[in-house]
């Protein structure tokens, strides 16, 4: 399950500083209804330039909007929340940085097995660790170990 991309180590200062910093976007192919295209730009370029990352099926447009909304938003208030002082902000940043890299992993994981794949064939590609991911979100809801450990213990059918 997606769990797999939850990261058990601790989280380095150059693992954050590279996450908050590359914007992703979705842009459709033209001529192509069946794929879409991953473009990524650094946020602290001057110069917002959009660089080709992947493509990938279509069907997964929706889904990819929602995570990428949620990328987004944990980053967000982990911008916010990093920089104050009070203690109940402090707690709660973990919980905010544990979640901005596993979504990234995912992303990642998303992407990293369609960078060679040919164009034409795409469209009727599946990507499976997207799939987990997805259907962990929709049965559990959260993806933490300990979350997932305790709906396999209490769960008869192996969902993965």
């Amino acid at each position: 399950m997606s769990d797999y991309y939850w990261q058990r180590a601790t989280v380095t200062d150059l693992q954050k500083q590279y996450i908050t910093q590359v914007k992703y976007t979705i842009n459709d192919v033209e001529g192509n209804a069946g794929v879409l295209e991953i473009k990524q730009s650094n946020v602290n370029d001057k110069i917002a330039v959009r660089t080709h990352r992947a493509y990938l099926p279509q069907r997964y447009r929706t889904y990819l909007v929602g995570t990428f909304w949620r990328f987004y938003l944990v980053i967000e208030l982990f911008n916010r929340f990093k920089k104050q002082r009070r203690k109940k902000f402090k707690s709660f940043l973990p919980f905010l940085i544990n979640n901005m890299v596993h979504l990234d992993n995912v992303i990642e994981a998303t992407i990293r097995p369609f960078l060679d794949k040919d164009l034409k064939t795409i469209a009727e590609d599946d990507c499976p660790n997207y799939e987990e991911y997805l259907i962990t979100e929709f049965l559990i809801g959260r993806h933490d170990p300990k979350t997932v450990a305790q709906f396999r213990e209490r769960c008869p059918t192996n969902i993965e």
